[in-house]
């Protein structure tokens, strides 16, 4: 069972058991042991919570640090109209209405100046206008009588109730005073109602708009005074984000799809296009409240804002396509490397191009300046637009059924009048087809799919339209430099490095072989000239 043996001064044991013999068991901890350890494990879930919530709230601030700014300005607000009820002289001479100022801050303070003064000046006059009304309705009821007095009054809330709340649903009216038809609906049936059991409705009246008045006036002086945040700076700032994004997605989204199979990277983000489509409301809120902004910054008085809408609605209309040319990336049809290899050069070479006009276009908002260099690079992309027409072409082999490419051949046969028109005609359709069957027969090239080269040409027809539609950017930047005054700026060496480079013969076309159209049989300019 046992051995002995004794290595110098020390004796080992060693004791043989049968296979499965020991069974053991678990030590089983008390009661007062568990229960420390559910103790332990609940304060440590409560300590990971606390550091969680303490890391974000310190995201919110440290992404926006205007955020703490506001959140200081408002409780600045309310501890200085809170004075009014704390302290005697000034209480009494607000009256006991004071708690209105209180409750006109928390709801009018905003985090931009623009809002701020947007419903200040709502919650003024919808108070003033309703107020006034209601006091002379009271007026009038009181006149005819005791008994016609709550059918006065019951009406005419209703009347102005109906119509208001309809006004309210008037696209201009919701934009821009849907606050104040609120407030002057509020402001009406309270004091209109209470004015039916109240002797004093003026004097009342009276002090609740004088309150309203003195809480509306704080806000919009500290909103304005104290480290101002003006939403005409945010709206500027968001559009040349987002027309930077524009033109870094329409370039990321090409060069991934001509990507090489090994090096493609499928997961990489190009969804720069993203926040201009989902930025529509954003902007026309921002574009309201800047109205109401007083001159401020490089921005003057009657600063056309409602351009920046069209701007940013004319870049939704080009990230339109830019999402569906992002949709090619991931699609399940898609060409061979080498199809896709005959449009590379000149589908990059628009997406760069229409990248540096979008940049070009931003650093002109961010400065307020006026340069020709859109012009020479609008003439850059034509030429651009007329290599990828001519590489379109010059192979329309590619993009069409092998079938109805030999109907094609022998419609131009037969079209052709004179034994040397049919020769030449034959010779030119028989170098168009013979060159399919060799691109079908070379081993080392990726076998011919119609489907696959129709792939190719939706890429090459969404460029084509990101084009045009860019155009309707450009029309809508001009048209906010000439209402904004933007100075006009002669970079004499940035003019002439964009000149040489315009002047630069465009590099020849992929393939040699120049074929004849399928419509005309002549080439067309499709993106007309606009330098």
């Amino acid at each position: 069972m046992g051995d002995l043996k004794a290595k110098g001064s020390s004796l080992e044991w060693k004791i043989n058991l049968p296979e499965g013999s020991v069974d053991l068991k678990p030590v089983q901890k008390g009661i007062h042991h568990r229960v420390f350890d559910r103790i332990c494990k609940i304060i440590n879930g409560w300590k990971r919570g606390f550091f969680s919530l303490c890391m974000k709230i310190y995201k919110v601030g440290a992404d926006d640090p205007r955020r703490i700014i506001h959140s200081i300005k408002v409780g600045m607000g309310l501890a200085v109209v809170s004075l009014f009820y704390f302290m005697h002289p000034l209480f009494t001479s607000v009256g006991g209405t004071a708690l209105w100022a209180v409750m006109t801050v928390v709801v009018v303070f905003e985090f931009t100046a623009g809002a701020t003064l947007s419903k200040g000046l709502n919650r003024i006059c919808a108070t003033l206008f309703g107020g006034c009304l209601a006091v002379g309705v009271n007026y009038v009821a009181d006149c005819a009588g005791h008994e016609a007095e709550p059918i006065i009054l019951g009406a005419a809330v209703f009347l102005q109730a109906t119509a208001s709340t309809f006004a309210r649903f008037y696209p201009m009216m919701k934009a821009r005073y849907d606050y104040g038809l609120m407030i002057f609906i509020l402001t009406f049936s309270f004091m209109t109602v209470s004015g039916y059991r109240v002797e004093k409705l003026f004097v009342q009246a009276y002090e609740r708009l004088t309150t309203i008045i003195l809480g509306c006036a704080l806000c919009m002086v500290i909103s304005m005074v104290v480290c101002p945040i003006w939403a005409g700076e945010d709206l500027h700032k968001l559009l040349i984000r987002n027309m930077e994004g524009l033109g870094q997605s329409c370039e990321e989204c090409v060069e991934e799809y001509f990507r090489e199979e090994g090096d493609s990277d499928k997961e990489k983000a190009c969804k720069g296009y993203k926040c201009v489509l989902n930025s529509k409301s954003t902007e026309e809120a921002l574009a309201n409240f800047a109205r109401w902004e007083p001159a401020h910054g490089q921005f003057g008085f009657r600063y056309p804002w409602v351009q920046y809408v069209k701007i940013g609605a004319a870049m939704r209309y080009c990230a339109y396509c830019v999402e569906a040319l992002n949709g090619c990336i991931n699609s399940e049809t898609m060409a061979p490397p080498s199809v896709r290899s005959y449009l590379r050069e000149p589908c990059m070479k628009i997406a760069s191009e229409c990248s540096k006009i979008l940049k070009e276009l931003s650093e002109n908002i961010t400065t307020m300046t006026r340069t020709t260099n859109v012009d020479l690079m609008i003439d850059r992309l034509n030429a651009t637009v007329e290599e990828l027409q001519i590489c379109l072409t010059s192979q329309p082999e590619l993009f069409i059924d092998r079938k109805r490419w030999q109907l094609i051949v022998d419609e131009s046969l037969q079209a052709q009048s004179g034994h040397a028109g049919i020769q030449a005609c034959q010779a030119k359709n028989l170098l168009q087809f013979n060159t399919v069957k060799q691109v079908e027969n070379d081993p080392h090239k990726d076998p011919l799919n119609f489907m696959d080269s129709l792939a190719l040409a939706t890429v090459a027809c969404l460029l084509r339209e990101i084009v045009a539609r860019l155009g309707t950017v450009i029309e809508a930047v001009e048209e906010l430099g000439e209402r904004a005054n933007f100075k006009s700026v002669d970079n004499n060496k940035q003019t002439n490095t964009v000149l040489a480079a315009a002047k630069e013969p465009p590099p020849p076309p992929p393939l040699k072989q120049v074929h004849l159209d399928l419509d005309n049989g002549h080439h067309s300019n499709v993106i007309p000239n606009k330098g």
